[in-house]
């Protein structure tokens, strides 16, 4: 939405051109948030390489684009001041873009995340573990998805355990094998006991 405030401001400015005017108390109030924003974006990269989030990641872009916008500010009003074309809507226009692709990239991974992806070869190989294991009589409903980092395994098993408890040691078995071979989090209801 940004980005297409900017297209359609730079586009106003392009075809109806005002004065630019601005004082130089406003200039290196501009730049200093640019450069606050730089050093935050420098941080931030810095935090996501020891500690992989894709919340500080977005952070990380987030402050570099806020960099880039107000350097792109300061830079196209001294132009436009001293050549009397409105660059300044010529480089709204560029900034438009990079906003709307960056958003676009941003916006498509975070959805990926929320939505989960299947995993078809690792639901093959949690179905096989799982009817190897001695008291799993049926699987009656396998998933596998993951979401971002998490990993998740939901199962429907029938089991031929005669008592609660040997249920109970059974789920944990298989907890247990899944996360280690596989590294993926298992969860499971017992549909039925044979």
């Amino acid at each position: 939405m940004t980005g297409i405030v900017f297209v359609y401001t730079s586009l106003q400015r392009l075809m109806y051109p005002v004065p630019v005017w601005y004082s130089t108390k406003y200039a290196a109030t501009i730049g200093g948030t640019a450069l606050v924003k730089l050093i935050m974006g420098i941080i931030f990269k810095r935090i996501n390489k020891k500690h992989k989030s894709d919340i500080i990641k977005n952070l990380s872009v987030d402050s570099f684009l806020d960099f880039f916008m107000s350097f792109c500010i300061v830079i196209s009003f001294t132009l436009t001041s001293k050549f009397g074309y409105a660059i300044d809507s010529v480089m709204g226009l560029v900034a438009a873009a990079i906003i709307i692709v960056s958003g676009s990239k941003s916006f498509s991974a975070s959805s990926k995340v929320a939505i989960g992806k299947r995993d078809d070869n690792a639901c093959e190989k949690a179905q096989a573990l799982i009817k190897n294991v001695n008291g799993v009589s049926e699987i009656n409903d396998l998933q596998c998805h993951t979401y971002g980092d998490r990993k998740i395994i939901a199962a429907e098993i029938t089991v031929s355990c005669g008592t609660a408890k040997e249920t109970a040691e059974l789920t944990k078995l298989l907890k247990s094998i899944i996360k280690d071979k596989l590294g993926y989090d298992l969860q499971i209801t017992v549909g039925g006991v044979l």
